[in-house]
C-alpha cells in the first residue's frame, strides 16, 4: 500500500488514468467484437437443451464430495397370536446410495486477428456460448443416462459396493412367442417392460395418483420400428389417443412418457449386429444432483498471443435409488 502511495505522488493526471486504463484492458475482452453472430453465424443441427433432466428429481446446489440418497427397505407386519406376549421387534433396514459429482467443461479459443478477419462475435449472448449450453445440455443426458443403466454405488462410505446395472431388463429376441431372432423396438417389448414396474410394485395406480410418472427413452430409429409395425395400434383410438401417424410423434403411449434421444448406448449384439438400450425408469426414483449448472467465463489469454479464451463448465451426478425402478430393453439397430 505505501508503495502505491508512493507511486501514485509522482504519477498524476492523465498519465495516471492511461496506466489504469492499460491495466484494467489487459484483462478485459475488447470491445471491437460486435455482435454479428445472429446475422452471420448457424449452429449445426443438433440436440440443443437437456431433454431428460425433467425426467429426474433433481437436486440443485449441491455442496461437498458426494450427496447421499436414502431407501427403507420394505417391512411385513406380523400376526399377534397372544394376549400380553413379549414385545418383538427388528432395527429399520436401510440402504445409501451415493452421487459423485463429476466434472466436464469446454474451453474455446479465437485468435486476436478473428474479429478483424471473420467479424467472431465473443460475446456471451453470441452462438460461441449458444454451442457451449447445448454441449451441456447433452452432457448432462449423458450423465442422467449413466445414472440409470450404469454402475451405481451403495452402501457405507468406508465399504461401498459397486451396482453394475439395473436388475430388470428385455431380451432382444423378445416377442412374446418364442423364437431366438433378434428384433427392433415392439409393442411387445413395450408392454413387457411396463408390465415388470407394476409387477415389482415399483409404479402403477399408487405411484401415478401421487403424481409419479414412467419414462421410457427411445431414438427415431426405435420409434419408426413401432411406427411400420404397429400402425393399426398407434392409429386407433381404441389404443391410443394420440393420433401418431399425423406428425409420426409419440409423446405418451402405454401409461409411458416418451423421450426421444439420440445419445442410446450401443453395445455388441453379435453375428454382425449392433444393439441399442432403450431405458425406462420410474421418475422418483433417479436422482440427479447439480453441483454446479453450466456457467461460462471469457477472459484474454496472454499466454496465446491475446487469443480470447470462452470456457464453460459443469459438475453433476446421479443415481438410482432402487435397481428395479430401471430397466434395460435390448433391441436391434436397423442396418
Amino acid at each position: 500500500m505505501k508503495f502505491l502511495q508512493h507511486l501514485l505522488g509522482f504519477v498524476k493526471g492523465p498519465r495516471l488514468a492511461g496506466i489504469f486504463r492499460t491495466a484494467v484492458s489487459a484483462n478485459e475482452v475488447p470491445g471491437h467484437y460486435t455482435t454479428q453472430f445472429d446475422k452471420n453465424w448457424t449452429l449445426e443441427a443438433q440436440q440443443h437443451i437437456a431433454r431428460l433432466r425433467e425426467c429426474s428429481t433433481v437436486k440443485t446446489g449441491c455442496t461437498g464430495k458426494a450427496e447421499t440418497h436414502n431407501r427403507i427397505s420394505k417391512e411385513e407386519m406380523e400376526d399377534q397370536t397372544s394376549r400380553l406376549a413379549k414385545t418383538q421387534g427388528t432395527e429399520l433396514t436401510t440402504t445409501k446410495r451415493w452421487v459423485f459429482p463429476r466434472a466436464a467443461q469446454k474451453t474455446t479459443f479465437l485468435d486476436e486477428w478473428d474479429a478483424h478477419l471473420l467479424g467472431e462475435t465473443v460475446l456471451p449472448t453470441g452462438e460461441a456460448v449458444q454451442a457451449h449450453a447445448a454441449a451441456a445440455g447433452r452432457k448432462m443426458d449423458r450423465r442422467l443416462l449413466d445414472a440409470i443403466e450404469g454402475s451405481n454405488f451403495e452402501g457405507l462410505e468406508e465399504s461401498l459396493t459397486t451396482r453394475a446395472a439395473p436388475t430388470e431388463s428385455v431380451a432382444i429376441t423378445f416377442d412374446n412367442a418364442g423364437g431366438s431372432s433378434k428384433l427392433g423396438f415392439t409393442l411387445k417389448k413395450w408392454i413387457k417392460a411396463k408390465g415388470r414396474f407394476a409387477k415389482n410394485e415399483v409404479y402403477g395406480q399408487e405411484q401415478k395418483m401421487s403424481g409419479d410418472a414412467l419414462y421410457v427413452a427411445l431414438g427415431q430409429d426405435q420409434l419408426d420400428d413401432l411406427l411400420f409395425g404397429e400402425q393399426a395400434t398407434l392409429a386407433s383410438s381404441d389404443f391410443n389417443r394420440l393420433q401418431a401417424l399425423v406428425d409420426g410423434e409419440v409423446d405418451y403411449y402405454l401409461g409411458c412418457k416418451v423421450k426421444r434421444t439420440e445419445l442410446l448406448t450401443e453395445t455388441d449384439a453379435g453375428g454382425g449386429d449392433t444393439g441399442v438400450q432403450v431405458l425406462f425408469w420410474v421418475k422418483s426414483m433417479i436422482k440427479f444432483d447439480i453441483w454446479s449448472e453450466m456457467t461460462t467465463r471469457m477472459s484474454v489469454r496472454a499466454d496465446l498471443s491475446d487469443a480470447i479464451q470462452i470456457r464453460s463448465k459443469l459438475m453433476c451426478g446421479g443415481t438410482r435409488v432402487q435397481d428395479n425402478a430401471a430397466l434395460i430393453c435390448n433391441v436391434k439397430k436397423p442396418s
